[in-house]
């Protein structure tokens, strides 16, 4: 068997041992590979504070209103030079690295190895994504044939979710054994941990820190509102920040109709709302990957999203949710009708979603993938 020897994880997001950067899956990562026996070291890639200013200016001068995706331009030769210190000065030889804004190394070391851990990929941005809308043809262009040399370069992808691994082969042309589909485990779930849960009266439930808009929150309110002609007993819970400005525009409709329940983030009743609710509905147009839904069949929710990104994956082909084809408030409206239609059926797929997330997705099954794959 190869000896793997330490490894150094590198990130341009933040620290990979913080458990705020990449919602914990950086240091839950670390903690799974240290668990396997793996000396790991961790470095952050980031300018100061100062430069990180100047670029971003600097990009705002020249037309872009977003630093993502950043893999062209002044900040992206910054984080490239501090990268290549960081990997010149290690005695490891196995580097992992999350993000891509400081790849590829410069003047790389003979004999070392460069792996990518990411969760979509910038085509997937500019054809799925939100992205090519905030960007023009040049840069676009130019970010394309950026990842394109990252992806030539890097000895291995590791992707977050089947679809982005099936992307990065088709797009880049890479052989199949190069990108690597890891899956994630997660956090500190809830469970239901005794609560019982009535399918026939619970409430149906959407979760959003921020981004409103890009998580489906507008799209479920037209198709809520769909459902509702039909069953005015339904009732929509959600939770979210007031100070988020995609969610402002909509607040004073939610605030006033009778069969929506809004809470803000950090709301008391959190863990019952959560565990109460007999459907999680977040029709997001571009989820990268999409730990909610995860989350919630962990408290025996099934789970409602458009039919698109990780949803099969995660719902183990459709099996444990509701996938919408159309991304209208009618398609919407009759797959909240359908899945509030049976409660037994929601009780039947809520137990089977909790027993397929517990025996798919955990951080020691994607650590020996990575282990797996840094051992050929």
């Amino acid at each position: 068997m190869t000896t793997i020897g330490p490894v150094v994880l590198l990130s341009s997001i933040g620290d990979p041992r913080d458990k705020r950067t990449w919602s914990g899956t950086t240091r839950n990562l670390v903690d799974a590979l240290e668990r396997a026996g793996i000396e790991v070291a961790t470095e952050t890639v980031t300018p100061n504070r100062y430069l990180r200013r100047a670029a971003t200016l600097l990009a705002r001068l020249r037309g872009r209103t977003r630093e993502e995706p950043d893999r062209v331009g002044a900040l992206h030769r910054i984080l490239q030079k501090a990268a290549g210190r960081v990997v010149a000065k290690s005695r490891a030889r196995r580097f992992i690295h999350f993000g891509s804004s400081h790849l590829p190394i410069l003047d790389p070391r003979p004999g070392d190895r460069h792996w990518l851990l990411t969760d979509y990929g910038i085509h997937l941005l500019l054809t799925r994504g939100p992205t090519r809308s905030l960007v023009g043809d040049r840069y676009a262009a130019r970010a394309l044939a950026a990842e394109r040399e990252i992806a030539a370069r890097c000895d291995g992808i590791f992707t977050v979710a089947d679809y982005v691994r099936d992307d990065w082969i088709a797009e880049y042309g890479l052989p199949a054994g190069k990108v690597v589909s890891i899956g994630t485990g997660l956090g500190s779930p809830l469970t239901l941990d005794g609560f019982a849960k009535d399918y026939a009266r619970g409430h149906i439930l959407y979760v959003g820190k921020h981004g409103f808009d890009t998580k489906g929150g507008p799209l479920l309110l037209a198709g809520f509102a769909e459902a509702l002609k039909t069953r005015p007993d339904l009732r929509l819970v959600i939770i979210a920040d007031a100070a988020d400005p995609t969610l402002a525009p909509h607040l004073p409709a939610i605030r006033t109709n009778p069969a929506i329940d809004f809470r803000q983030t950090g709301t008391p009743d959190f863990v019952e709302l959560v565990r109460g609710a007999a459907l999680y509905a977040s029709p997001a147009a571009f989820e990268p990957w999409g730990l909610i839904y995860l989350e919630a069949l962990m408290v025996e929710t099934p789970v409602l999203g458009l039919d698109r990104s990780a949803m099969r994956q995660l719902t183990d082909d459709g099996r444990l949710g509701f996938l919408v084809g159309e991304e209208t408030p009618a398609a919407v409206g009759a797959a909240i009708l359908d899945a509030m239609g049976d409660p037994a059926r929601l009780a039947r797929m809520g137990e089977e979603g909790r027993r397929f997330v517990e025996e798919t997705f955990s951080w020691d099954r994607t650590a020996r993938r990575v282990v797996d794959a840094l051992r050929q």
